[in-house]
């Protein structure tokens, strides 16, 4: 079966990065996600964190 990647590019998504995770997580398809935060000032970088720690399938990247 095929791999999806799912790339979400963020920059102060605090409020919407749950909502969009919990939606795309309850497709239950063979996924990756990446998420790429463009440095994030307001918390959305730690709900990243705390999704990949949860998901084996969550992976992201952070501007410096």
């Amino acid at each position: 079966m095929s791999k999806i990647l799912i790339i979400i590019p963020t920059l102060n998504e605090n409020k919407n990065i749950d909502i969009l995770v919990k939606k795309i997580i309850s497709l239950k398809i063979n996924l990756t996600i990446l998420v790429i935060d463009d440095n994030s000032t307001d918390g959305t970088r730690k709900k990243i964190v705390t999704c990949c720690k949860k998901n084996k399938f969550f992976n992201y990247i952070f501007r410096s």
